[in-house]
């Protein structure tokens, strides 16, 4: 009788390897002259700038940039309606670092600055006017209407960034910072064809509220192109190079996902001069870093690796509370750059065990009223928790209820003392004993000498999710979405 191997079906969908054959550089100003008071267009369309005011030649992102003292300095092509009007995509990249946060100051314009965003213009928002984002970047393209985009609240940094705002006719402008389409806290106006209108120039170094002065901070490597550029081909122009990107990218898993199984189908978009894949992975991120032996699974022709099966890699399958690092390196021998060393990208399959417990493991300050929960382990079906202020008692535990749910309340708990709680995992036929977890409640307080004193929070619990009040009227505060910090 003939074996056969069976397999569940996975289909890995995985980007084209195929650019835009048609994307056009329209503008290249790389900042490099160094000195002077013209930047030259490396595109080779002759749409030069002019520098205005006295922004300083510095080294930036990819070679030089400029400094700009958000007080009028610009550099302008006073013909920049010719070659953007009239486009039905766009893309327009640009490397930038800002002095400022929680600012309105802007870095491309497609007009001398009037206060409106409408005609191809990029800048910072300190409070985004329509969809009430703080810290957000604004943007906005005119075709046969006007389309704006806020950005994601707190998205403004005084770190070097990359900004690519893509755009055509019919669709939506997107936005990408450091090669990550960025999630807006809104989109406003048509969605309709047409070819943009209303350039009358183009400006860097100054937004749509910068009449009066401009882009405090550095600015380097300005693109456009005459196509909405796709992530992988601004992973390319991120690199200073053009909309070929060489390495390998588009991984599937995600890099950094949680997989809820001990197989995996392996995919990845090739480098756009790849021939074949050095394919690494294990479970130790220095031995797949740095190219081991031990983590080499061979040299593919296919964008795909199957895991966790027998005849496959890692035969007996995947490890449960395992993370899993992985690299592709592409390889074309006719390249004198091959090979192209890939990043190095994870994903994590959960433990049997539970875990991720709220409270946290050693937690002060927690509420004596508090509900815990916990995260199930791998393919876990019911949970036994066993609680109680004796360590050895709760850890010796044996013969609990088991539950189907993930949280669990102890009821009212005193105050000061410390409690400790274990939850076993049950995938039939085996259990999978927990970890001994602990927090410790509230201190009892009494009430403040002052009788007027009704609420006093010092913050100076230093973690948990807890403000205590210290007046001794138990108006204690949940705290959320804020860090504890240091005193001053």
């Amino acid at each position: 009788m003939r074996g056969k191997l069976v397999l569940p079906v996975t289909l890995v969908v995985l980007l084209s390897m195929a650019g835009h054959a048609s994307a056009e550089l329209i503008l290249h100003w790389t900042f490099d002259e160094g000195s002077g008071s013209t930047v030259i267009d490396r595109s080779g369309n002759g749409h030069d700038g002019t520098i205005e005011g006295d922004p300083q030649w510095v080294a930036g992102k990819l070679g030089g940039a400029l400094d700009f003292g958000g007080d009028g300095d610009r550099v302008v092509d006073e013909d920049g309606g010719d070659y953007l009007n009239g486009l039905t995509a766009m893309t327009v990249a640009v490397w930038i670092k800002s002095d400022l946060v929680g600012t309105d100051k802007g870095f491309i314009q497609g007009e001398d600055p009037d206060g409106g965003d409408n005609v191809c213009t990029i800048r910072y928002d300190a409070s985004g006017a329509s969809f009430g984002g703080s810290s957000v970047m604004k943007m906005a393209v005119t075709a046969d209407g006007e389309q704006q985009l806020e950005s994601s609240a707190g998205i403004q940094t005084t770190e070097w960034q990359h900004v690519a705002m893509t755009w055509e006719s019919g669709g939506l402008i997107r936005l990408y910072v450091d090669g990550v389409e960025d999630t807006p806290t809104g989109r406003n106006g048509p969605n309709g064809t047409g070819a943009q209108s209303g350039v009358m120039k183009f400006v860097v170094g100054q937004g749509a509220k910068d009449a009066g002065g401009g882009w405090d901070g550095l600015i380097d490597d300005v693109r456009i192109y005459d196509t909405a550029l796709t992530d992988i081909e601004l992973l390319g122009v991120m690199a200073g190079g053009g909309t070929e990107y060489p390495l390998a990218a588009g991984p599937s898993p995600e890099d950094g996902a949680q997989l809820e199984a001990t197989w995996v189908t392996m995919g990845w978009r090739a480098g756009d001069f790849a021939v074949s894949h050095d394919v690494y992975l294990g479970d130790n991120f220095d031995d797949v870093n740095s190219g081991a032996e031990a983590a080499f699974q061979g040299n593919l022709t296919d964008t795909m690796l199957i895991v966790g099966f027998p005849g496959f890699a890692f035969p007996d399958g995947l490890v449960p509370g395992t993370t899993y690092y992985w690299r592709v390196d592409e390889v074309n021998d006719s390249e004198p750059n091959s090979p192209w060393t890939g990043d190095v990208w994870s994903f994590w399959i959960p433990p049997k065990k539970a875990y991720a417990p709220s409270v946290s493991d050693g937690a002060k300050f927690v509420a004596t009223d508090v509900e815990l929960s916990w995260t199930g382990g791998f393919n876990a079906k019911l949970h036994t928790v066993y609680f109680g202020d004796n360590l050895d008692e709760v850890s010796n535990a044996t013969g609990g209820a088991a539950q189907a749910g993930t949280t669990f309340a102890p009821g009212t708990l005193e105050s000061d003392k410390t409690y400790y709680w274990r939850v076993d995992e049950f995938d039939p036929p085996a259990t999978h004993k927990g970890d001994i977890w602990s927090f410790t409640t509230i201190p009892g307080i009494p009430l403040h000498a002052d009788p007027d004193l009704v609420a006093w929070w010092t913050f100076d619990e230093g973690q948990g999710s807890t403000a205590i009040d210290w007046s001794g009227h138990g108006n204690h505060v949940t705290l959320v979405g804020s860090e504890w910090t240091p005193a001053a």
